[in-house]
């Protein structure tokens, strides 16, 4: 038997409908390399077990019991793996043809590259973003007051900018986003796993620093191109998504910065919290009572109780959170 070369790893919360795309998209473009698929179903109830189990029987389904996020979900999956790369893809990206090809044959031509992206694609076919900035403080102070939307073509301003164009040869990238990534296992086994303290969200901006700091390079691949259609899991809970989002960044800060520094940083995350529910609380007031309005307000309105209450607690307690929502 060949050696498996590509491990593709897919943790999926009800997402059955995406999953199914995805699956017969890393049949049809898997690329021409042995590879394997890792499903890791975080206790779905929405039919996707039964669908993997008739549809796709050579899928290795793995079954946690509980949604235990996105972290601990894929690092179960990594652990089950045999691949020399790992493909780590979200259920709701559908794999284009050429992009698998296209990642392997950049990062064996780049061996100091650990982790790789492709090109996004949004489900209208307009490029999403697919990696930005490290997290600072000056761009926490961008996002906080409206700068970097007011002065999106000013890379001063606009915090969120990735800083990679290919067209002027820029390929490398501080942050991939999480929907995909291309992991090389030598380079997995220096940095380690994915860090489990975070549940939803910002576990990109972690990793992606951990390679940094082991030297090895994170790098955007053009070449490669997915669709993400986005919102699989957050969409079934959006105000938990909210939550754990804050909760993320909160543990980001207190876990890779120093006290003056992380306070400041979740001070601007409060403000910013606040500014954007009173934002919606006028919009609200003015008459935008509509269903996506009220969502939103909803979304603010608890992220910011979330923060008052929490933002400067200790980070065991934090993590004692995290600990309760893969329970809950």
């Amino acid at each position: 038997m060949s050696p498996i070369i590509i491990s593709f790893i897919i943790v999926n919360w009800n997402a059955k409908d995406y999953l199914r795309r995805c699956l017969a998209s890393i049949a049809a473009n898997g690329g021409q390399l042995t590879h394997e698929a890792i499903v890791v179903d975080n206790a779905s109830s929405d039919g996707s077990i039964e669908m993997v189990e008739t549809e796709w029987p050579a899928v290795r389904l793995l079954q946690t019991g509980a949604n235990l996020g996105f972290a601990a979900g894929n690092n179960i999956g990594i652990r089950a793996s045999r691949g020399r790369y790992l493909f780590l893809v979200n259920p709701d990206v559908e794999i284009l043809s050429g992009c698998v090809d296209s990642l392997i044959a950049f990062m064996d031509s780049n061996p100091e590259v650990g982790i790789a992206g492709p090109c996004v694609y949004g489900r209208n076919g307009a490029r999403q973003d697919s990696c930005t900035r490290f997290p600072s403080l000056w761009r926490s102070l961008c996002r906080c007051f409206g700068l970097s939307t007011l002065f999106r073509r000013s890379a001063l301003f606009h915090g969120l900018r990735s800083g990679v164009d290919p067209r002027k040869g820029q390929r490398y990238a501080e942050v991939l986003y999480g929907m995909f990534w291309a992991v090389r296992r030598e380079a997995l086994d220096a940095v380690g796993l994915l860090n489990e303290e975070y549940f939803m969200y910002f576990e990109d901006a972690d990793w992606c620093l951990r390679f940094k700091r082991h030297g090895w390079r994170a790098a955007y691949v053009p070449a490669a191109r997915v669709v993400h259609y986005g919102g699989a899991s957050s969409e079934n809970c959006p105000v938990a998504a909210s939550i754990h989002g804050q909760r993320s960044q909160v543990i980001f800060w207190k876990s890779h910065a120093n006290w003056m520094v992380r306070n400041t940083a979740i001070g601007l995350l409060l403000t910013h919290s606040v500014l954007r529910t009173l934002s919606a609380l006028c919009l609200f007031i003015a008459g935008a009572r509509s269903r996506e309005h009220r969502r939103k307000l909803r979304q603010s309105a608890v992220g910011l109780e979330w923060l008052l209450r929490n933002c400067f607690r200790g980070r065991e307690a934090l993590l004692d959170q995290t600990r309760a929502a893969r329970l809950g």
